[in-house]
């Protein structure tokens, strides 16, 4: 999203497809007063790691940054505060701004218990334009369970989902599989992301049979998603030797 004029509930984000909307973003601009891009929770179960208990002048508090690899859990600072926490102000710290891809920590409540998830993001500026990017978040699916900045994905809905849509094999892979499907939406596109949400490979399926060659990725875990034209099917992990 671009930071231009004020807005409100953008880019809203539901971890577990229920419907529901855990956070979203707020960008305020008050010309010579300031700037200021919020993460704001969609409810009172939704929380937010927080950088201390520092806030600006205006009562907000500062979301705090996550480098990969580094745990979520129960140990952060968590709450929300009212001006909505800051990824980044001009008044008193531009946080996120100009750090490259971050990670935000979440906690937000599913059937009475606390799941932990990361969101990944990049707030850049380019001459007087400030542009943030929500580039992949995930949440760990077994409750009151850490996780690591960047690991993981959503697995707990989209694998269900795509189990019914389709199938690769074989998994672990070498130097390719093949993928199966049953959809019939017309050609489908295929997206492979690695464990830091960056995209590596995409495509197309003009067919419901196909060989995807991956000899050129490094070993590790990997994630395949497929999307009609009315969004995403689902999703699969998969591991390369």
């Amino acid at each position: 999203m671009t930071a231009g004029d004020s807005g409100f509930q953008l880019c809203s984000i539901d971890f577990d497809n229920d419907g529901m909307r855990e956070y979203s973003y707020r960008w305020d601009d008050w010309g010579p007063q300031g700037w200021f891009m919020h993460l704001v929770p969609g409810n009172f179960n939704s929380a937010i790691a927080l950088k201390g208990t520092t806030t600006n002048a205006f009562g907000g508090r500062f979301v705090k940054s996550f480098s990969s690899n580094e745990t979520i859990g129960n140990t952060e600072t968590w709450g929300s505060s009212q001006p909505e926490p800051f990824i980044g102000e001009s008044t008193t710290d531009s946080n996120f701004l100009g750090l490259g891809d971050k990670y935000i920590g979440v906690r937000f409540i599913k059937n009475g218990v606390n799941y932990y998830g990361w969101i990944l993001v990049n707030f850049s500026q380019t001459g007087n334009a400030r542009s943030l990017t929500v580039k992949s978040y995930a949440y760990n699916s077994t409750a009151n369970q850490s996780i690591l900045a960047g690991q993981g994905s959503n697995l707990s809905v989209n694998e269900t989902k795509a189990a019914e849509n389709f199938k690769i094999y074989p998994n672990p892979v070498k130097k390719s599989f093949t993928i199966e499907h049953t959809i019939k939406s017309g050609d489908i596109k295929y997206e492979i992301y690695n464990t830091l949400g960056q995209i590596v490979k995409t495509d197309v399926l003009h067919s419901k049979e196909k060989q995807i060659h991956v000899s050129e990725l490094d070993k590790g875990v990997y994630y395949i998603k497929l999307y009609d034209k009315a969004g995403t099917l689902g999703q699969q992990k998969f591991i390369k030797d």
